[in-house]
């Protein structure tokens, strides 16, 4: 896989932690999650995102627009924080049914300020994604 670092657990943990959770859902073992804790999405892939890969089986269920949105607040924290703040308005990126798309799909739309897709009538107001750490802009003195 090659994953990187990521909230201080090192990316051969991580690869170890998903390799074990594929094998359970696989398994019938754990159920896969269906549905994005942020946008609502229940289309397309649906992702198992961990905080922490101390606890293997915390993970929250996000689809996988907002999955690698929040992987890629540390790069683009404006684009990052305009998203959150749409998804909380109740935006949902359409379905993307090809993770090898995905990451392309992002940076061609959301993290360029194009918003495609709808705005759900049941806006969560706030969501997951408004839990998480962004950068902050650098203290003046």
């Amino acid at each position: 896989m090659g994953l990187s670092t990521y909230n201080g657990f090192s990316g051969a943990q991580r690869e170890r932690v998903q390799s074990w959770l594929t094998r359970e859902f696989a398994a019938g073992r754990i159920e896969r999650p269906t549905q994005c804790e942020s946008c609502g999405q229940n289309e397309g892939v649906i992702d198992a995102h961990h905080e922490n890969y101390d606890e293997p089986t915390s993970f929250v269920g996000l689809c996988v627009i907002c999955h690698l949105a929040l992987h890629c607040r540390f790069r683009n924290t404006e684009g990052f924080l305009e998203y959150r703040r749409r998804v909380a308005e109740g935006y949902q990126h359409p379905a993307v049914l090809d993770r090898r798309t995905a990451l392309g799909e992002l940076q061609r739309t959301v993290m360029k300020g194009v918003f495609p897709g709808r705005v759900r009538p049941d806006a969560p107001g706030a969501t997951f994604l408004d839990s998480l750490r962004v950068p902050q802009p650098a203290q003046l003195w």
